[in-house]
């Protein structure tokens, strides 16, 4: 669960950056849509093992 919450935490963090049509950085935008994949990877293991009820 620990794990979850630092993905969500550093999802948050990213979002909140300027979008890189506004002069952001590019890769920004890259690691947020990276760190979604991470989320949903996370909770679908946490659900497998029976940690998520």
């Amino acid at each position: 669960m620990e794990a979850l919450k630092e993905l969500i935490e550093r999802r948050k963090e990213v979002g909140e950056k300027p979008s890189y049509t506004k002069g952001g950085d590019y890769n920004d935008f890259i690691e947020y849509g990276r760190l979604g994949d991470l989320i949903i990877e996370e909770v679908c293991r946490m659900y497998d093992t029976g940690e998520l009820n």
